[in-house]
């Protein structure tokens, strides 16, 4: 897993764009899941943010991951295969890529 995201202005408003690279679990005809074989780039939204600090780029990538975790442990597919949860999130996480080099650095460590 890598998580990636973006930030851009417009008068007085900031906007902050985020997305995951991930192998993605895919149901087979005969109901056997698996992983993809290749990872896939999924947009998971844009929303405002009031600044780029280290907090908030950690509370909104936290409120992503909840939005992931409620939607995938619904599905049919989470329900057969099993719960997904920030733990097994994190330990997958390889990389993250941002604009602000500091303030995502910052963030990498404060995921570990």
């Amino acid at each position: 897993v890598t998580m990636s995201g973006d930030g851009t202005s417009r008068p007085h408003i900031e906007y902050q764009s985020r997305h995951i690279h991930m192998r993605f679990p895919v149901k087979h005809g005969d109901g056997y899941v698996t992983l993809s074989e290749e990872p896939r780039t999924r947009f998971v939204g844009i929303k405002s943010t009031v600044d780029h600090s280290t907090a908030k780029s950690k509370e909104a990538w936290l409120t992503v991951y909840e939005d992931i975790m409620s939607a995938y442990n619904a599905s049919p597919i989470g329900k057969q295969v099993g719960k997904l949860d920030l733990r097994m999130i994190c330990r997958r996480l390889r990389g993250m890529c941002g604009d602000h080099a500091n303030n995502e650095k910052a963030l990498s460590e404060a995921w570990k």
